[in-house]
């Protein structure tokens, strides 16, 4: 059986990130969504379960993606991911993507040889 807790926090913090982005208040958002502002405060601190409906009427409230306010829930999100990479590196030179391909391979020799020795 699969036992899995979904992080409530994250999921918080996401929304939050978003709300700011979006330049909305707590209450500007309840407003939107039909919820007060102390469930919009309990639901970015992880501190209240977040219904299926609150959660995609926030997510149409901010235009955001499941896959952005979930992707910490995910196991498997490559999608999330490369799309991240991808923006990450947009607005950068020529010479700061080229480095920061090098820090990424660097990083990812370094994560694999420190799971090796964990493993051994």
């Amino acid at each position: 059986m699969y036992d899995y807790k979904i992080d409530y926090v994250s999921i918080g913090k996401k929304i939050k990130e978003k709300r700011l982005e979006r330049g909305l208040t707590q209450e500007q958002l309840g407003e939107l969504v039909n919820l007060s502002t102390p469930h919009i405060s309990h639901i970015e601190n992880g501190n209240t379960k977040l219904s299926l409906e609150s959660l995609i009427r926030i997510m149409n409230a901010l235009q955001a993606s499941a896959d952005e306010l979930l992707s910490d829930n995910l196991q498997y999100n490559d999608a999330y991911y490369n799309k991240e990479i991808m923006l990450l590196m947009e607005d950068c030179s020529h010479d700061e993507k080229q480095d920061l391909v090098r820090i990424a391979r660097y990083l990812k020799d370094f994560i694999r040889s420190r799971d090796k020795r964990y493993k051994s």
